[in-house]
């Protein structure tokens, strides 16, 4: 497969994914510079967090970047953000849903947890249903809300997929670290083709890191995503 990573300047996380494909999976990386005007054609498109996004993001939205992941997302591409690369999607009307000020003050490089809410997606169908992770989290803005009415869309279209949760596996107000709607840690569109997560997969893949929990989302993509495109080409 060939992924492809949207870059920017304040780019934050790119190195850790980058390593996960490129030495942990053996997949072809390409780096998809926000201001290019042209893009290689890739398998599938990951956005890693950006710093100091409130300054970035009229820059971004703004960049050929922007054109290309809304003609690429409209064409069934396959795109993942992560930590504010989350955000961006949400901000960019590729996902439902914005992001306002955390609503606690924990920190901010705070492991967290998640239940698997929904595994037959693209990103989760290696886990089983009810699965509790932990995950690094480092993102700086993470409250995820939506409308009372959109709450009830995401769920009876099963677009949730991760909600948070505590060590025990309780979901409730206690266990929402940013007070995100209906604990919400992760979905997906409608197509399920974008999806975002607020936490950092990236970094819960390698065993010498002491956690693996975020190796079944890689696998996952690559399986699901790398089958389709061979079938294809057959």
């Amino acid at each position: 497969m060939k992924f492809g990573i949207l870059i920017h300047t304040d780019s934050s996380t790119q190195g850790d994914i980058n390593y996960v494909l490129e030495q942990k999976y053996l997949q072809t990386v390409e780096r998809l510079w926000y201001l290019n005007t042209h893009f290689p054609k890739v398998d599938a498109v990951i956005i890693p967090s950006i710093l100091n996004y409130e300054q970035n993001r009229e820059g971004l939205k703004n960049s050929p970047a922007f054109n290309f992941l809304h003609e690429y997302a409209s064409n069934g591409g396959f795109v993942f953000g992560v930590g504010n690369g989350y955000r961006l999607l949400c901000d960019f009307d590729l996902l439902p849903g914005n992001f306002d000020k955390k609503a606690t003050e924990q920190s901010i490089d705070d492991h967290i947890f998640v239940k698997v809410d929904n595994n037959n997606t693209t990103i989760s169908a290696l886990y089983k249903n009810n699965a509790q992770l932990s995950f690094p989290q480092a993102a700086e803005k993470g409250k995820f809300s939506v409308p009372e009415k959109a709450i009830s869309v995401l769920q009876n279209n099963n677009q949730i997929i991760f909600r948070y949760c505590d060590e025990n596996g309780n979901i409730n107000e206690s266990s929402n670290p940013t007070g995100s709607t209906n604990n919400i840690a992760g979905i997906c569109n409608e197509k399920r083709n974008v999806f975002g997560v607020a936490f950092h997969p990236e970094r819960a893949v390698d065993e010498a890191s002491g956690n693996t929990d975020g190796k079944p989302i890689f696998d996952s993509i690559i399986h699901i995503i790398g089958r389709s495109i061979s079938r294809t080409l057959h």
